[in-house]
């Protein structure tokens, strides 16, 4: 049986350059959020599309995900009020998102964890600034999607 439910925390990294990433597995990202559908998105992943349901919450939340055939993502695709590109690196248990397009310049990195209280795993990257935002709505995809880069300033 798939997994359901997710536990994440996320990380704003500064100082990260994209290079230091390039011995790192990566993939373009490209996702887009259904008008009027809190937490439905569409993502074209490499070859692969794929329809995400995500609840309320985040850090510990119900996730259900659904491989698309790329006609029903591009059917879809369509009914999208916003979006956002990205490149993905695996590095570990850690996903790292360099933002692309009018997000350039933002570094998230992600860990999932198999319970809240877990410690997480040590970040490859000492020497860049490393802040958690999983709390803060400002940095998730579905808020970014709209083009925007947050300032911590404003918090």
């Amino acid at each position: 049986m798939p997994n359901l439910h997710e536990i994440e925390r996320r990380f704003l990294v500064r100082g990260l350059r994209e290079d230091t990433l390039a011995a790192f597995p990566g993939m373009e990202l490209e996702q887009h959020y259904l008008s009027g559908c809190q937490g439905v998105r569409v993502r074209k992943a490499g070859a692969r599309f794929i329809l995400t349901v995500k609840g309320r919450g985040s850090l510990d939340r119900v996730e259900v995900e659904k491989d698309l055939t790329e006609e029903e993502y591009s059917v879809l695709f369509t009914l999208c009020d916003r979006g956002l590109a990205k490149r993905r690196y695996r590095v570990g248990r850690w996903e790292v998102d360099i933002f692309k397009g009018s997000l350039a310049g933002l570094v998230l990195a992600e860990v999932e964890l198999s319970e809240v209280r877990e410690t997480l795993p040590p970040f490859p990257f000492s020497d860049v600034e490393f802040i958690e935002v999983t709390q803060d709505p400002r940095f998730t995809n579905s808020n970014l999607a709209w083009g925007t880069i947050p300032s911590l300033e404003q918090a």
